[in-house]
């Protein structure tokens, strides 16, 4: 085909599904539909249009706010998305084009993924909830809210759609964020400063970096606000801050970070000793015993987030309910340590204090919803009642939010108090298959970061009973979760994107992975599953036999280092130095591989233990669990191979884990440089336990009948 007719034709394409989604946006621009209609008709009859350059000019010197740039079309002034940010519409509000003011009260939203609604938008949104409760209050005759909110949106981007957002002459402005600041707080932390880390670290440890860390961060925000209030004051624009919440009584911290920390002397080994008594307390019912264990963690290593929640588990348990609040407060914040900062988002205190003593000095009013939702019921502490994940609010959570920031709203624009019990119900909400697709979601969402399995479990029955026809979707996913096939080549995940059900998980892109980085979902496919079969025949065997035919070690080599096999989620210790091996920073690791308990297998591994290791010093291998020891392995810092039987009799039928756990030194060597460079500071404070060069199962011929 000529080069020209080509390129004709994928122009063809583009503008019938920028029109197909003209169609579909919640706004309807008439002339932009008709507009494009015209030119599909044209162009299949090869007759050039003689109007596209002057009805769709996008030169840098227009006007713009996000993804929406100033128009002039058929002689009506508008603001309308930009086809060369075609990209990133599905991460702005479904809208293709926002009308210049008029005599409504205009809210401008202006947020992250938060403030979007995430898992339900477009379907429901919190801009719509929002102008809903303004509309049915009756404080303004006439009120509308211009959604600027974008996912995954982070700290200077969203300056620059605060300070352009004038150009849509707002009443009131409404910024939503805090969440998505942990990289660009970090990159405040300059190479002079990087310097500093190991001797701050070796004069007052992690207390000290904590409070250097904080700092700095504070000057970053600070610095943000006052470009606020550069944009509001000098447009006259008063100004609301929603700060987001936590979802404390259901996120926990991964293996990723409950990495172990450099702790000077034998303090690495007290802290080992502390946590196993406080897992054992724990699995004995004795909170006491686990409050004083925990107690110590958190004295040997506030940088480590278990600590934390071992304290607040046996706070709750004892009805202290704010203490408890105050000590997942702080493992939420571990993450300013550096452990894994592709960790999920979250608002850091120094991020709420910071904002909060700012906007009191500038009079700025703010919502804080961690005040605000630990407050509602102080015998509670917010979970997932009014969280889908770590921050994005469920409905509930969305309408609960949204009365708050109503009233302030319209005290700030009428000038009157209001209380909020005056503040109305809104007349809308997301509907049942909206509100299933979102928990089903929202299960995916936690399992790809490492969440407990009740979650999983809580999120796929929600689904299930809000929806009976979300069932499809997940028979869909758990096909192509099971295989060991990119997602993007599954014709299951295909299925999905064409039936369209998805479009709340950023238009089911949110279903892809990285390369090499596939997970198997066992957790997450198993609570599918129940959910399915609590009102369907058995699924499981399914599921067995496909799991079986892609992952099994008869008849095969199984590499356990590729992702299906060890990871559990996304979330991923900050190795800026990529390697072509596993690196081991805790204790404790497992490896998944499945077996019809027909043959023996065969383990083959090549290790170094990284740490200094007494003389003779051993680690062990299990099978399913600790009470069933396969191999003892003498450590060495030198690339050491073994290859190893396991008997047919030790082996589970179906799932099986391969259980290492690596010796931990009693004592750290502090021999370090006065300057350590940037990629070496996490390895300095979080070292490098163990590594795997390889590691292979495989089935023998020797068969059991």
């Amino acid at each position: 085909m000529p080069v020209k007719k080509t390129n004709e034709m994928n122009e063809l394409k583009e503008k019938s599904v920028i029109l197909s989604e003209l169609l579909m946006s919640d706004i309807k621009d008439e002339s932009a539909i008709n507009k494009l209609f015209q030119e599909i008709s044209l162009s299949v009859n090869s007759v050039p249009s003689t109007k596209e350059d002057n009805n769709q000019d996008y030169s840098s010197t227009k006007e713009t706010v996000g993804i929406w740039e100033r128009t002039n079309a058929n002689g009506k002034n508008t603001f309308q998305r930009r086809i060369d940010k075609k990209e990133q519409w599905n991460s702005w509000a479904n809208v293709h084009e926002i009308l210049v003011k008029s005599n409504k009260k205009r809210i401008v939203l202006i947020g992250e993924s938060v403030a979007r609604g995430y898992f339900y938008a477009p379907k429901y949104s919190v801009a719509k909830e929002l102008e809903s409760v303004l509309k049915i209050s009756n404080a303004f005759d006439e009120v509308e809210v211009i959604d600027l909110s974008k996912t995954s949106i982070e700290m200077d981007e969203l300056s620059n759609v605060i300070s352009s957002s004038p150009l849509l002459e707002p009443d009131q402005i409404v910024l939503f964020a805090g969440n998505n600041w942990a990289h660009e707080l970090y990159d405040a932390v300059a190479e002079e400063d990087v310097n500093k880390l190991w001797s701050i670290y070796k004069e007052k440890q992690f207390y000290g970096l904590k409070q250097y860390l904080e700092e700095l961060f504070e000057k970053k925000i600070l610095n943000f606000m006052d470009k606020l209030l550069e944009t509001t004051s000098s447009n006259g624009i008063p100004c609301i801050i929603v700060i987001p919440g936590f979802n404390f009584e259901d996120w926990r911290s991964d293996e990723s970070l409950q990495s172990l920390s450099l702790l000077p002397e034998n303090q690495i080994k007290e802290w080992l000793n502390a946590k196993e008594a406080a897992e054992k307390a724990i699995a004995e019912n004795k909170y006491n015993i686990l409050e004083q264990e925990a107690q110590r963690m958190v004295q040997l290593d506030i940088s480590n987030p278990l600590g934390h929640e071992f304290l607040a588990e046996s706070k709750m348990k004892n009805g202290k309910i704010s203490e408890a609040i105050q000590c997942l407060d702080e493992a939420k914040d571990t993450v300013i340590y550096g452990r894994a900062l592709l960790s999920s988002p979250r608002c850091f205190k120094v991020v709420r204090e910071t904002i909060k003593k700012k906007a009191l000095k500038e009079q700025i009013s703010v919502v804080d919803l961690f005040s605000v939702f630990n407050t509602l019921d102080k015998n509670v502490v917010p979970g997932k009642e009014l969280y889908l994940d770590y921050c994005h609010l469920s409905s509930k959570g969305i309408k609960m939010s949204m009365k708050y920031v109503a009233q302030m709203v319209i005290e700030k624009l009428t000038n009157s108090k209001i209380n909020i019990s005056a503040i109305p119900e809104s007349a809308i909400g997301p509907n049942n298959l909206t509100k299933a697709i979102a928990h089903f979601s929202a299960a995916i969402h936690n399992a790809h970061w490492s969440q407990p399995k009740y979650i999983l479990d809580f999120h796929c029955k929600k689904a299930v009973e809000f929806d009976p026809k979300v069932k499809d979707v997940m028979f869909q996913f758990i096909d192509f979760a099971s295989r060991k096939t990119s997602n993007v080549f599954c014709s299951k995940f295909e299925d999905i994107l064409l039936g369209g059900y998805m479009t709340q998980y950023e238009g089911g892109m949110a279903l892809t992975h990285g390369r090499n980085l596939k997970l198997m979902d066992l957790e997450l496919v198993d609570a599918i599953v129940n959910a399915i079969e609590e009102s369907e025949q058995n699924y499981g065997d399914t599921i067995a036999a496909l799991r079986f035919l892609e992952h099994s070690v008869e008849g095969r080599t199984i590499d356990l280092l590729e992702s299906f096999y060890h990871l559990k989620g996304y979330n991923a210790y900050d190795d800026r130095l990529r390697r072509n091996f596993l690196q081991i920073r805790n204790s404790h690791k497992e490896f998944s591989f499945f077996s019809n308990k027909k043959k023996n297998c065969t383990i083959k591994m090549c290790y170094r233990n990284s740490i200094n290791s007494n003389s003779g010093a051993s680690f062990n291998l299990y099978l399913n669990s600790k009470n069933q020891k396969i191999k003892e392995v003498k450590c060495s810092r030198e690339w050491t191979n073994i290859s190893f039987e396991i008997s047919v009799d030790l082996l589970s039928k179906g799932l099986n884990k391969l259980i290492i756990e690596w010796p931990v030194d009693q004592h750290y060597h502090w021999e370090k440089a006065d300057q350590i460079y940037d990629k070496l500071v996490l390895d300095t404070l979080f070292p490098i336990i163990g590594e795997i060069y390889s590691l292979t199962i495989t089935s023998l011929p020797n068969t059991k009948l």
